[in-house]
């Protein structure tokens, strides 16, 4: 690997640890809010919920080595069923909603559906069409 291949691919790594990182701020700043986020429309936090979680998920595993990753997904998990509890204790304002917390499960559920599945499916497909 030359030089420019290293500098570019040290390049794509640190963008994939700032759209973490991005991932991780709008949640933060969704949980930490006083009053909730405004929404264009009926339930469309539902969609934000799942959204953000199945990004974190997705961008989390693929910045986790190996055997970092058994870790990774429980504590995911974890994060995203108790993270609708941990904000309505915090913000007095916030009330706490069993259909985010099982959209932030969801969407973390989801993501990890599409990590261990997608090679299979791949795989499968690649086999249909003869490749």
């Amino acid at each position: 690997m030359n030089r420019s291949s290293k500098a570019l691919a040290n390049h794509a790594s640190n963008a994939h640890y700032l759209l973490f990182g991005g991932f991780c701020c709008i949640l933060a700043y969704g949980l930490f809010r006083a009053e909730p986020v405004p929404m264009p429309f009926h339930q469309a936090d539902k969609i934000a919920h799942f959204s953000i979680f199945a990004g974190l998920g997705l961008w989390g595993c693929y910045l986790c080595p190996g055997r970092w990753r058994l870790r990774f997904w429980p504590a995911l998990i974890l994060l995203a069923a108790l993270a609708e509890p941990a904000q309505a204790y915090w913000r007095p304002l916030r009330v706490f909603s069993e259909f985010d917390a099982l959209a932030n499960i969801a969407g973390a559920l989801l993501a990890l559906l599409m990590v261990y599945l997608w090679p299979s499916v791949r795989g499968h497909f690649g086999r249909l069409s003869g490749r």
